[in-house]
């Protein structure tokens, strides 16, 4: 089995993504903008911290004139590879009070080291550039609530006043806040209102919205699944045999229905495009419910008594041996 062979130091222009013939302004910028990427105080990349390292050593390279010209020339010297093949800078062997400071098990911090020669730049001033940078890339929070509006809201639309805890970019509250909100017909249950910058600020002065997730209330008339309204309606035998023009409410008013002759109690008659608006809208359906007078008077009893000599009907033929 031949033996494996050492992997081959990185490239300088492949780590930093940069041409042969970049100019040092070009080089600059490259590493700055990759140093923002893959910084471990700043990145979620799982490699941050070994791609940084990477960055940090190309760079160190690639802004010697000299070790750069070397490195051009295929100077096999391990001075002029980038990588972890340079024998780090001279340092005290007394910690630095930074280094006091960091938490055992991080990743390296932004230090001179890593950015010294970048003409002017030092290192808080770039970790703030680079915390700023991640704070900017992070849109601000947003904040949630439930919001519970009728039937008839749900199509028709409306106005309700929200209260809501206001957050300071701090986490704490700073007191109710009141909102007018503003609810467009078509809402259906589960759907969600977004309110663009309601929400509290962030450190940046930034507002993130408010977002409400609307629930419909029960309501003692009108069953909702999806956009389509279901409700009871009542009717007596006679309507129902014989067809009758009934008052039927519905969440956007009242309104005329046909019941149509020889109706069945149970019976479905579909209004199409009378349920909660959408697209599509949603359908109203009534559902017959025969209603039977009581006989409790003497009558009611002959009534009743009369109608069974003069139909005779068999509720129950299927039973019939």
């Amino acid at each position: 089995m031949p033996a494996a062979r050492p992997e081959p130091p990185a490239n300088p222009y492949t780590v930093l993504g940069v041409a042969t013939n970049a100019t040092e302004q070009e080089i600059k910028q490259a590493w700055r903008r990759q140093a923002r990427r893959y910084h471990p105080d700043v990145s979620k990349a799982p490699d941050a911290e070994a791609r940084f390292k990477a960055l940090a050593d190309a760079h160190r390279l690639l802004k010697d004139p000299a070790r750069r010209a070397a490195y051009d020339r295929g100077d096999p010297d391990p001075e002029t590879h980038p990588g972890f093949h340079q024998p780090p800078p001279q340092r005290s062997t007394r910690p630095s009070q930074r280094a006091q400071r960091r938490p055992a098990g991080r990743g390296p911090s932004i230090d001179e080291d890593f950015f010294s020669g970048t003409q002017g730049d030092s290192a808080s001033e770039l970790l703030e550039a680079l915390l700023r940078q991640h704070q900017q890339d992070t849109p601000p929070q947003d904040q949630t609530a439930e919001l519970q509006i009728s039937v008839e809201e749900a199509c028709t639309g409306g106005h309700r006043l929200v209260q809501l805890q206001g957050h300071h970019h701090s986490g704490q509250s700073d007191g109710l806040r009141e909102l007018d909100v503003t609810i467009p017909p078509g809402m259906a249950d589960g759907q969600r209102l977004r309110l663009a910058g309601q929400a509290g600020v962030d450190a940046l002065g930034r507002h993130g919205d408010v977002v409400l997730t609307v629930h419909l209330q029960p309501h003692p008339l009108f069953s909702v699944q999806g956009r389509d309204i279901s409700l009871q309606l009542p009717v007596t035998p006679w309507e129902a045999a014989l067809g009758a023009q009934v008052t039927l409410p519905t969440p956007t008013g009242s309104l005329t229905l046909t019941v149509p002759p020889d109706s069945p109690g149970g019976r479905r008659l579909r209004l199409s495009g009378r349920g909660i608006p959408g697209k599509p809208a949603g359908d109203l359906y009534a559902v017959l419910q025969l209603v039977l007078p009581r006989a409790d008077t003497p009558d009611a009893r002959a009534a009743y008594a009369e109608f069974a000599r003069q139909l005779p009907f068999d509720a129950r033929p299927a039973w019939a041996h």
